[in-house]
């Protein structure tokens, strides 16, 4: 909590957006959603549910569940301490699940519980590598079901004084961990980077004003590790959206997949 510039790197875009209307109930939602972001900031919870069929996210989905909003973050604890976070929105054209399911992608890389825990199988993949385009109904244009997987990477230190620490990452330095990020939409979806999505990931680095005169420059091998890491926590976030969409409601438009929990159920 402390006044901050912040440099930012992005890897093909100067924007970006989530094209999910194809799915988003009708009547719209977005009015209900403000009076509850509204409704939870009087509450002192201004951020309300953080995973799941939030926000961007509402509307998303995989080939074979309901996608949303996912985060993940890693504490690097070596001096100075860092923290790295991710939070994306996952719509792509591929799935999320090993298989159909309900074992993930990336449940490699899970944290304790934060997608089910759910034990991977040992099952060879089938190699149908089906997305939304396979699908009878949609064109090959593939326009006929928007895609991307859009999301943001933070880096900085868990303090004022880690993040003077820490240093200044240069322009290249974001990229190369921006480049990196994405090997994490690898692990977790697939097929990944299809024609038909368009993922993009920015990498932002928040600074203390005061330190920026005296920001020295951050080594090459803690680079590596932060793009390690943050491909490690787009890959968990993406498997946690769709493991926290709600339930599809009762006036969503025909053809949205069913969520993760009305599949399989949740522990």
């Amino acid at each position: 909590d402390f006044p901050a510039s912040c440099e930012l790197a992005h890897d093909d875009a100067s924007h970006a957006s989530s094209f999910d209307e194809a799915y988003v109930a009708r009547p719209s939602p977005w009015r209900s959603l403000g009076a509850r972001a509204a409704f939870e900031a009087l509450k002192g919870n201004p951020y309300g549910d953080s995973v799941g069929s939030i926000g961007a996210g509402v509307g998303a989905t995989t080939v074979n569940a309901r996608g949303g909003v996912g985060q993940a973050s890693v504490v690097i604890q070596e001096p100075p301490k860092l923290v790295v976070a991710a939070l994306v929105v996952n719509n792509a054209a591929g799935s999320s699940l090993h298989n159909g399911g309900p074992c993930f992608l990336a449940g490699t890389v899970e944290k304790g519980d934060e997608y089910g825990a759910i034990p991977l199988s040992a099952t060879r993949d089938e190699g149908l590598w089906r997305s939304k385009v396979d699908l009878d109904e949609v064109s090959a244009s593939g326009r006929d079901r928007p895609n991307t997987i859009v999301g943001v990477v933070a880096v900085g230190g868990d303090d004022e004084e880690s993040a003077r620490d820490f240093g200044m990452m240069t322009r290249s330095q974001l990229d190369r961990v921006a480049t990196m990020a994405h090997d994490g939409i690898a692990r977790a979806i697939r097929p990944a980077h299809t024609p038909f999505d368009g993922d993009t990931l920015f990498v932002a680095q928040p600074y203390p004003h005061s330190a920026n005169e005296s920001a020295h420059s951050v080594p090459e091998a803690m680079v590596a590790r932060i793009g390690a890491a943050a491909a490690d926590c787009v890959a968990r976030s993406l498997a946690r959206a769709v493991f926290a969409a709600a339930p599809l409601p009762a006036n969503a438009r025909d053809g949205a997949p069913q969520a993760f929990c009305e599949r399989f159920g949740k522990k």
